[in-house]
């Protein structure tokens, strides 16, 4: 049993990081509050900071954002 928990919080976890990542890859580094950890120019506090608001939460809550992400990319409006 513990086995099985521990897989399915992987698995959690890596939708999760993945969800994070595609939200990384279509942040502007010209939009203050998307800042994307790659963007040029951040202090290491910064890289931290954006790391911690653009992939925790992700990771942990994906499976309230990921259906408005879809509705979104369905209907055009992101």
């Amino acid at each position: 049993m513990r086995k099985v928990l521990l897989y399915f919080v992987f698995i959690y976890l890596l939708i999760g990081f993945g969800y994070a990542v595609y939200g990384q890859i279509i942040a502007d580094p010209n939009d203050p509050p998307p800042m994307p950890i790659w963007a040029p120019g951040l202090s290491p506090g910064q890289r931290f900071g954006a790391f911690l608001l653009g992939f925790v939460p992700p990771m942990l809550l994906w499976p309230v954002w990921l259906p408005a992400t879809i509705w979104c990319l369905i209907r055009g409006i992101c």
